[in-house]
């Protein structure tokens, strides 16, 4: 089977993302990271509160730091579905930096869907079909 090609989205470093060490931080990646996906998500028409009736929530995150950001440096939020099981649905992120594309993270964000009625989980397939079927058009 191909690998899904990565969709990107850039996100410039703000002065709040910044930590005390002058560069960017955990917690400003996190918000980094969701701004991302929010804007992949809406790029294939997909809105993480109904997904197909059902609400995205990150049930796991793992982030491998490989360089430092500062700020104004323009991020690469390469994203592809990595993996899918019939309850989760993994994102794999590939971050780096300016034209030359220096390695900042690399992110595996591990989602699940629960119905927003039942609050159950529920199949994610159907939700992120969109994003599973993707062939870098």
């Amino acid at each position: 089977m191909q690998q899904p090609h990565f969709f990107t989205v850039d996100l410039t470093v703000r002065v709040a993302d910044l930590n005390y060490g002058n560069h960017l931080g955990y917690n400003g990646l996190v918000s980094l990271l969701h701004h991302a996906r929010l804007e992949y998500f809406k790029h294939f028409g997909i809105d993480e509160l109904d997904v197909n009736g059902a609400t995205a929530y990150i049930k796991q995150l793992n982030v491998d730091y490989q360089g430092e950001a500062f700020l104004h440096d323009v991020l690469h939020f390469n994203y592809r579905v990595s993996e899918t099981t019939r309850a989760v649905c993994t994102f794999e992120a590939l971050i780096t930096k300016n034209d030359d594309n220096a390695p900042v993270a690399h992110a595996f964000e591990t989602m699940i869907l629960l119905d927003n009625q039942t609050k159950k989980v529920v199949k994610n397939a159907t939700g992120f079909a969109k994003l599973i079927e993707y062939g870098g058009k």
